[in-house]
């Protein structure tokens, strides 16, 4: 878990699961939990960080709206896959009138 600052001696003013949510996110990026992997249990998760349900349930829950991790009820949530995200800037203009150039 994210220890508190050396320097100023202050616990970090974040709630539980932002920073419960921060060590997994840099656990997914440096590699250490892999693309396609399961994220721990909740319990596992509530015995690492010494949290109720519902914090590791938000501290999760924000790993999903980032896009980091994907899951449904019911089912393990897992590391999401890297994907290259796709511009089609042609799609996203309003098309040019018959015989016109776009603006």
């Amino acid at each position: 878990m994210t220890l508190p600052s050396h320097e100023s001696g202050a616990l970090d003013p974040r709630p539980l699961h932002a920073r419960i949510a921060a060590d997994l996110r840099e656990e997914i990026l440096s590699g250490e939990l892999a693309a396609g992997t399961r994220l721990p249990s909740t319990a596992q998760l509530k015995d690492r960080f010494d949290a109720s349900n519902a914090t590791i349930q938000k501290a999760v829950h924000l790993l999903k709206d980032e896009g980091l991790a994907v899951g449904r009820a019911g089912a393990a949530v897992t590391v999401r896959e890297a994907r290259q995200r796709t511009v089609h800037p042609a799609r996203s203009l309003t098309p040019a009138a018959t015989g016109e150039e776009y603006p």
